[in-house]
């Protein structure tokens, strides 16, 4: 049928609409995307100016910034050179006025004829001359006879020899020198000027350090928190607050000069015009080096000295060996050490405390393998990095990142025919220990590396709270069976966890430890304690830290006879600086609140490195002890410090030289700071990593490597003392603690020599 004209129309119409439709949708598609498009370039064109604009503004900052920072040196450096040449003026100011009080003190009727006296026998004891000359002013003539009537008796019954002394009356010294005497020796070539001016000079040469610390630091800091001298106008010191501390000063060293004058002090002005140094100069200055290290002011007793005499005769053999155990790496040297009479004898000598152990490495790996995990239940995984995990479970631990195959050990064990190799390749991942080190660890990252996965390994043992309480005891008992009274631990507290999942807090934890030690001293009466150092480890964020210092300080309110105070610990050179922790140290300051610092500082042989200057941050922020300090000796102003405010250093021989700090223990830095008489203690740092129990190992390698022939008796009796002069005990239970330990060694003198 035809489809008449009106439906023709009608359709064309139709379609005409749609295609109209169609077209106006395409349209208004083309116009969105187009739209759309022109945004997209229109915001990428916005953004690219953006940034260059930012670019701009930002190259722009960065000069303006280094500009500033560069206005800002040139202006530190010139009033540092103003406060420089300020600090100056103001010594040669107090020095001056100093030589002007001088003449008060020979118009002193009370303290000259005893500034004399102390003067006049010092000068005998350095000459150590059968005939002397004595010059001194000539209105002072009576008042050294008179020294030399009362003092001539002394000096004969001390040196066992006769002295003739004759004042010279016919060169008398200058008038207008304030006092004091020069005495001669018989031929008139070697002088010792005593005179009042000659030993401030000398003293102003000596103690410069000493005075510019106290007035220039201390002080400065005292002023601001008691009001004490020096005065501060208007942020200047006051000169005659300057002239007071110097008088101070000059007293305390004439006075000391007078009452030690029979220890030939070294400050003691010796000039020697020509010839050969005679040989009795020579024995004196021996004899003052060799009271300025560990031990020169130890006074041996007779039993003593006879047993001293033996321990050098034993060294000197040893040293003279084939194989000198110091000078190789401990690992090799081991055996040779165990068979040292020289070792033997350490062993049995009583040590004090032990001040810088980790509480992961406590124990030795033996008693871990052989007791702990032979304990029902223990699951291990050989993980991916070659290394492991020990886990208690009653059912099989789940599967994580580091662990895709956990195994029963009583399971392993019994599908395993040599227990005994099984138990030692267990072992081996538990310590460092190994027959060939060189190749082994080729450098300190190879090392540490294994030093870390060995601590992480021991953790899955050690926080299983059973566990956890035998470790402690037998800890304690490896170190009392070295004849160790006391101990330090620096210990994490982790959280400790039951077979059933139950996971205990740090409270639960240090309570726990308390409970153990209390226990062990029941069982061994001579036996003093142990108290912790929490520490947490340096690659937290300065948050974390933060967090730890706050938790820190309640459990030190919480156990004020268990926490000693707070460390941060791990590798120094691959962790964050003291410094960056700046803001999280300052909290118990800032709280209002003590929390004693123990810092590792200096276990780094990085010389220049923003790591390298922990040891000054650590002293900044007045810690305790120093942990290890192997960079001190190249730290002049550090050392002073340090030993100026009688902070010790915890030195650990084998430490050092198995992290590859050091291979001879013959060049280890300690060495300076023995020879200096520098605060020491020593310990052993990680002793089951390294294969070592207690701290006889360390003192073996300290006194017969650090200290060489040098180091005697009195060496091993201060750093034994030192142990606990340095502990953290209140000085009370350090009273006791030295009490106890000089019985102990009257014992073993007794027995030995």
């Amino acid at each position: 049928m035809a489809l008449s004209d009106a439906d023709v129309q009608k359709q064309i119409k139709h379609m005409m609409a749609f295609i109209e439709q169609e077209a106006n949708e395409k349209a208004e598609e083309i116009d969105a995307k187009a739209e759309e498009e022109f945004n997209i370039e229109k915001g990428r064109l916005v953004q690219t100016q953006r940034l260059k604009i930012m670019e701009y503004y930002e190259k722009k900052e960065k000069q303006i910034e280094q500009q500033k920072k560069i206005q800002m040196s040139n202006l530190m450096n010139q009033a540092r050179l103003k406060v420089l040449k300020a600090r100056d003026d103001m010594i040669s100011e107090m020095l001056n006025e100093a030589r002007q009080r001088l003449g008060k003190v020979a118009k002193d009727p009370a303290r000259y004829p005893a500034l004399l006296d102390g003067l006049m026998l010092q000068g005998f004891y350095q000459l150590l001359e059968s005939k002397v000359t004595v010059r001194c002013r000539k209105q002072d003539v009576q008042l050294v006879q008179a020294s030399i009537q009362r003092n001539l008796p002394i000096y004969k019954a001390s040196v066992k020899n006769s002295l003739e002394v004759r004042v010279d009356q016919d060169n008398f010294l200058p008038a207008d020198i304030s006092g004091g005497v020069e005495i001669y020796n018989g031929d008139g070539k070697i002088k010792v000027a005593n005179t009042l001016e000659s030993r401030l000079d000398l003293m102003a040469q000596q103690m410069m350090p000493e005075i510019r610390v106290a007035l220039f630091v201390e002080q400065l800091l005292l002023c601001e928190t008691e009001g004490s001298f020096p005065d501060l106008v208007n942020g200047r010191v006051c000169s005659a607050s300057l002239c007071q501390l110097m008088w101070q000063l000059w007293w305390r060293q004439i006075n000391k000069a007078v009452v030690t004058c029979a220890s030939l002090l070294v400050v003691v002005c010796v000039s020697v015009n020509d010839g050969m140094p005679e040989p009795k100069q020579r024995e004196l200055l021996m004899r003052q080096e060799a009271s300025r290290q560990t031990g020169g002011h130890v006074t041996l007793t007779a039993a003593e000295r006879q047993l001293d005499a033996r321990l050098q005769r034993l060294k000197q053999r040893e040293m003279s060996a084939a194989r000198f155990p110091p000078s190789i790496h401990f690992f090799k040297a081991k055996p040779l050490i165990q068979k040292s009479s020289v070792f033997k004898l350490l062993q049995q000598m009583p040590k004090g405390a032990a001040l810088h152990i980790h509480s992961s490495a406590l124990v030795s790996v033996e008693w871990l393998v052989k007791n702990a995990t032979y304990r029902p239940h223990c699951h291990v995984c050989f993980t991916w990095d070659n290394s492991v995990r020990f886990l208690f479970s009653e059912r099989p631990p789940f599967l994580r990142w580091d662990c895709f195959h956990w195994q029963l050990l009583e399971k392993l064990r019994a599908t395993t025919k040599d227990l005994s190799a099984f138990d030692n390749r267990l072992m081996q991942h538990l310590t460092l220990f190994t027959d060939d080190p060189d190749s082994e660890y080729p450098d300190q990252d190879a090392v540490w590396q294994k030093f870390e996965n060995a601590f992480i390994a021991a953790a899955g043992l050690v926080c299983h709270a059973p566990v956890l309480r035998d470790y402690y005891y037998k800890g304690l008992e490896e170190l009392h069976q070295d004849n160790i009274m006391y101990l330090e631990l620096r210990s994490g507290v982790s959280k400790t966890y039951e077979l059933d999942g139950t996971v205990h807090d740090k409270i639960w934890t240090l309570r726990m430890f308390q409970d153990v030690v209390e226990k062990f001293k029941a069982d061994h009466p001579d036996f003093l304690g142990a108290r912790v150092i929490i520490s947490v480890h340096r690659a937290l964020s300065v948050s974390e830290v933060k967090d730890a210092i706050r938790e820190t300080i309640q459990l030190q309110r919480d156990f004020p006879d268990v926490v000693a105070g707070f460390d941060l610990v791990g590798r120094e050179d691959a962790g964050r600086t003291l410094w960056s922790f700046r803001e999280a140290l300052s909290l118990p300051v800032d709280m209002g609140v003590t929390l004693p610092y123990f810092f590792h500082a200096g276990e780094t042989d990085d010389e220049g490195t923003d790591v390298d200057q922990n040891l000054l941050d650590a002293l900044l922020f007045n810690t305790t002890r120093i942990g290890h300090g192997f960079a001190l000796a190249h730290h002049p102003l550090a050392k002073e410090l340090s030993r100026k405010h009688d902070v010790a250093v915890e030195v650990c021989p084998i430490s050092n030289q198995v992290l590859k700090l050091v291979s001879d223990l013959r060049n280890h830095p300690a060495a300076v700071l023995m020879s200096e008489g520098h605060p020491l203690v020593i310990s052993s740092d990680d002793p089951s990593l390294f294969g070592t129990t207690g701290l006889s190992y360390d003192f073996y390698q300290a006194f017969v490597g650090i200290g060489g022939l040098k180091a005697n008796l009195a060496t091993l009796k201060e750093l034994a003392l030192n142990s606990i002069r340095y502990s953290s005990l209140p000085a009370h239970l350090k009273d006791t603690a030295c009490a106890a330990w000089q019985r102990k060694w009257d014992v073993f003198i007794a027995e030995n020599s």
